[in-house]
């Protein structure tokens, strides 16, 4: 009966410990590029928006000075204001950004930067003008 008790302490233990390991390596602090990979061309308030255009120059900086700081999170956020194209979204929330985003491998991946966008317009009619 002890060996049966230390037995399923250990595998108690262990288990703990991987899934702590697991949690922590998911819930870390990330830093990606999302400038580099901003496609040359998304979707913004029903109309495309290009390289040259106001709102886009602005989304590619905020991207260039907030790299580091995204974490994974498995929430679901209404869109509010986003930027959009076949591999990417961009979700501009008040006190913070949430990009999803098609990896590498082809799977898509969803993380949030609580960094206030305050230089990003939260209306589709400032970006009209």
């Amino acid at each position: 009966m002890k060996r049966f008790i230390k037995v399923v302490v250990w595998i108690v233990v262990i288990s703990a410990v991987v899934l702590t390991g697991i949690f922590l390596y998911w819930n870390r602090e990330q830093e990606i590029d999302f400038a580099a990979i901003l496609p040359d061309e998304l979707e913004h308030c029903d109309r495309a928006i290009g390289q040259d255009n106001a709102e886009y120059i602005r989304l590619k900086g905020w991207f260039e000075s907030n790299q580091k700081g995204w974490k994974n999170t498995p929430a679901s956020y209404v869109p509010k204001h986003t930027y959009n194209s076949p591999n990417l979204s961009v979700n501009i929330l008040v006190g913070g950004v949430v990009v999803n985003y098609e990896t590498e491998s082809g799977r898509w991946s969803q993380v949030v930067n609580r960094t206030e966008a305050d230089d990003l317009s939260l209306e589709c009619q400032k970006a009209n003008n």
